[in-house]
């Protein structure tokens, strides 16, 4: 009527008449506003969407199989692109790479936005101090094929923020694609900062619109941006989870960038969480921490929170953080941490089951950071999809039926304390009293635990701890005193900081007996305390390290490590086998052995104190970074500033050891300084310069000369005879 009134003057109907025809067909032809116009663009985008190489690939895919798509790797920025970036950005301004450079899209603590009907894959992310570069990545599953939509921006000096765009940010679980808005709307936290740590981006949620290529940013003061996206398509609203001291806060995002805070309950902590949402049951389930450092599944439809799983088999209990995907054909969970195993939970039983697979992609620091979007369930074809390495190529899995798998049963018992027994091992290692003795029953437990209590022993012959870490720090951390493990092997401990270990020892008094610790990040970090022994007896070290500053065993200022008739093995990242600033250190009747790792000295004892290296095999490799052996108070130089630290009794006695430079290369035997010069005696010596070699000592010139097989053959540790020769 309105419309009639503001056309149609009078006597004039039949005019009126013709002319709301007109804007009626015009009006039925263009959508009256720009999401529905998005939509409408979207459908006719979608009538093109085949996907027939896809289907090409996943019809030969047999169930439980993981299959590589060839040449889809992400076209990164390039450092040459990076450079021309940099000369032809204002005087002055920031540059973006950071530590790892582009590659931190995919390997900083970040995820993903999938487009379900256009089958785009969305990637945007780094920041800390990965990397600064904020360009937007697609993979379209149509053309598998990808794309680099947006350039990254240089910082302002001024502001410290891109001249366009968002700040680079661990974007974590909150990259998400809005059907409604037909765009990418991404929040997290740990933004980039020009030169320094990090900063916070501001306070509110961003969205980017491929087409247009274009940012927007929407402003919402009070809370921090939102760690975890989800979209509730039915109520066409966008929820942001918090953390970080926002627990128990929600808000609900309108498609105009528009906010209100809502609470349904505590939902997690901050950068744990993911979120999916199941259209078969109208709900939004968050998984995430639960109590007891154990992980939960929880839910909302919008009022309230539900707890499906307040307890995960301490089997997935590392899984909180790793590629969960919908599966809407068996209507499960599908988990994924970049190994050969494959996880579901049934939503109907409610039930965990485990999946081996042959093979699985390759995988970087996307992973062990985090790959929440990284891993999605393609429908219209019914495979997963894994993005797992930033040089890598995308991979399919195609899930095997819930029959197939293997169920885990959450009350089997994993540890023991007298007739007493633990489904977890943790809730034994909680109940100990001091004196008391754990035994952790065999199998491969995926669980880490804090010990407080005195005087306990932990019996563990054929248990296997496995990619675990509690607080950040180790697979077990022992804080009470006089603790005794046995028969334990503990391999993957790893934390994001680089210095996780299978043993954090942070009270007094430690032994280890006939122990298997590997391939992880460090073996045993003791921290400083007086009146403190480390032993280590018939026990094995082997492939440990990180980044130069985890090792085999890192013992820091106690009174005296004891290392007997053990191996350290092949340490990695440039870490050394042995790294001791106790103020005495024994090591004998051991082997202490490169091989093939990439490692540092074969023995660093920093601090001096009392050394006694002796009646061992030492062997040097070929690929060892450190042109020293054996390094002896090498962290003295300074004098008296704050970090200096020399113990009253400084000695060195190497006895009685075949020492084996595999090396070469100008390779050093003994590194000393601030010390009294070592005291060499009854060693055979093969390789390094004849003039290392003090008198009462053999040399040989190498293995051949000296009737020694081969690399990589080590000798049998033998007592030494006296009879040293030059």
């Amino acid at each position: 009527m309105l419309l009639k009134l503001f056309l149609c003057p009078k006597n004039r109907d039949h005019y009126c008449i013709l002319t709301m025809i007109v804007l009626t067909i015009i009006y039925s032809i263009y959508p009256h506003n720009i999401y529905a116009q998005k939509e409408a663009a979207n459908t006719n985008t979608n009538e093109k969407i085949k996907l027939k190489q896809l289907k090409k690939i996943v019809a030969t895919m047999q169930p439980g199989e993981w299959r590589e798509i060839p040449k889809t790797s992400a076209p990164l920025l390039t450092r040459t692109e990076y450079d021309s970036s940099m000369a032809s950005a204002p005087a002055g301004s920031h540059g973006f790479w950071g530590v790892v450079g582009p590659s931190g899209v995919f390997r900083a603590w970040g995820g993903a936005g999938f487009d379900d009907t256009n089958y785009d894959w969305y990637f945007t992310g780094g920041g800390h101090k990965d990397y600064g570069g904020n360009e937007v990545y697609r993979f379209n599953f149509d053309t598998l094929s990808w794309k680099r939509l947006t350039d990254p921006s240089p910082y302002n000096p001024e502001t410290k923020q891109p001249y366009k765009g968002p700040v680079s940010r661990h974007t974590y679980d909150a990259v998400v694609w809005w059907p409604a808005t037909q765009s990418l709307w991404v929040g997290g936290a740990s933004g980039y900062l020009p030169g320094g740590d990090q900063q916070s981006p501001p306070q509110g949620i961003w969205e980017f619109d491929p087409k247009m290529r274009k940012w927007v940013f929407h402003e919402h003061k009070g809370l921090p941006s939102p760690t975890s996206l989800i979209v509730h398509p039915k109520r066409n609203v966008l929820w942001g989870f918090f953390g970080l001291g926002q627990q128990g806060f929600q808000r609900e995002y309108q498609t105009d960038g528009s906010a209100k805070v809502v609470d349904y309950g505590y939902f997690g902590d901050h950068m744990t969480s993911t979120t999916l949402f199941t259209a078969k049951h109208d709900e939004i389930y968050v998984i995430d921490r639960g109590g007891g450092m154990n992980r939960a599944i929880t839910a909302t439809a919008g009022n309230g929170r539900i707890v499906l799983v307040d307890r995960w088999p301490q089997d997935v209990q590392h899984l909180y953080n790793k590629g969960i995907a919908y599966d809407s054909v068996y209507d499960r969970f599908v988990f994924w941490d970049g190994s050969k195993t494959i996880w579901t939970w049934d939503i109907g039983d409610k039930k965990f089951r485990s999946f081996q697979t042959k093979v699985s992609p390759p995988f970087d620091e996307s992973i062990s950071n985090g790959s929440f979007g990284k891993f999605i369930y393609l429908h219209k074809v019914d495979v997963f999809a894994a993005y797992g390495h930033s040089k890598g190529n995308v991979w399919l899995y195609k899930a095997a039926p819930p029959e197939a798998g293997t169920l885990l049963d959450l009350n089997v018992p994993r540890s023991t304390i007298g007739k007493q027994a633990f489904t977890s091992i943790q809730a034994s290692f909680k109940a100990a009293k001091n004196g008391d003795t754990i035994t952790i029953l065999p199998g491969i437990w995926k669980e880490g635990a804090t010990i407080t209590a005195d005087n306990v022993t932990i019996e563990a012959s054929g248990a296997h701890l496995k990619d675990a870490a509690v607080g950040g720090k180790a697979t077990l951390v022992i804080q009470g005193d006089n603790t005794v493990i046995r028969g334990l092997e503990v391999s993957g401990a790893a934390v994001s900081g680089g210095n996780g270990a299978a043993i954090r020892q942070e009270g007094k008094n430690l032994t280890l007996q006939n122990v298997y610790f590997h391939d992880g990040q460090q073996g045993v970090l003791a921290g400083n305390n007086s009146d403190s022994t480390v032993i280590v007896e018939d026990s094995v070290f082997e492939r440990l390290g990180y980044g130069g500053s985890a090792h085999g065993i890192y013992i820091n200022r106690i009174d005296e490590l004891i290392i007997r008739n053990s191996k350290f093995l092949s340490s990695k990242g440039e870490g050394h086998e042995i790294k001791s600033r106790a103020a005495k250190t024994t090591i004998e009747n051991s082997i202490v052995a490169s091989l093939e790792g990439v490692d540092s000295r074969l023995i660093d004892v920093p601090n001096g104190g009392v050394v006694v290296i002796r009646n061992n095999v030492l062997q040097m490799g070929s690929k060892t970074a450190n042109n020293d052996m054996i390094g002896v108070g090498l962290e003295q130089r300074g004098g008296k500033g704050p970090d200096y630290h020399q113990w009253p009794e400084n000695s060195t006695l190497i006895e009685g050891n075949i020492i084996i430079d595999d090396r070469g290369r100008d390779s050093t035997l003994v590194h000393w300084r601030d010390v009294p010069e070592p005291v060499m005696l009854k060693n055979t010596v093969i390789g390094f310069s004849k003039k290392q070699v003090p008198a009462g000592n053999t040399w040989h010139h190498d293995r051949s000369t000296a009737g020694l097989p081969p690399y990589p053959h080590l000798p049998k540790i033998l007592q030494s005879d006296g009879g040293a020769t030059r």
